[in-house]
């Protein structure tokens, strides 16, 4: 075959995204908080640090679902606590973060 032919020829692995890289770039859109549902809000998106917008989703968060519950293909199932008071009722010993009491 000639280097003209129309032969289909694998793609470039620089074509290929990661289900990890579509998401990333699926998140780089950061709308205003208030056009988010709360159950669309992912505080664990890394583009609301990179954007400095943060503040306001976990504004949002504290002040109308403090403890909220995430699911995401990426991250899985968690919840995360947003008031200072939840976490340390959550968590009485944040040094004992492994829930064994102490190692020494």
């Amino acid at each position: 075959m000639s280097a003209t032919s129309t032969e289909a020829r694998p793609a470039e692995m620089s074509e290929f995204r990661s289900p990890e890289q579509e998401r990333a770039e699926q998140g780089a859109d950061i709308r205003p908080v208030e056009e988010f549902t709360l159950e669309e809000i992912n505080p664990f998106n890394a583009h609301l640090f990179s954007q400095h917008r943060w503040g306001e989703y976990f504004e949002r968060l504290r002040r109308e679902a403090p403890v909220h519950f995430n699911e995401i293909q990426t991250a899985g199932r968690y919840w995360s606590v947003t008031k200072y008071d939840d976490i340390k009722e959550v968590s009485p010993d944040c040094r004992d973060t492994d829930g064994y009491g102490d190692h020494t």
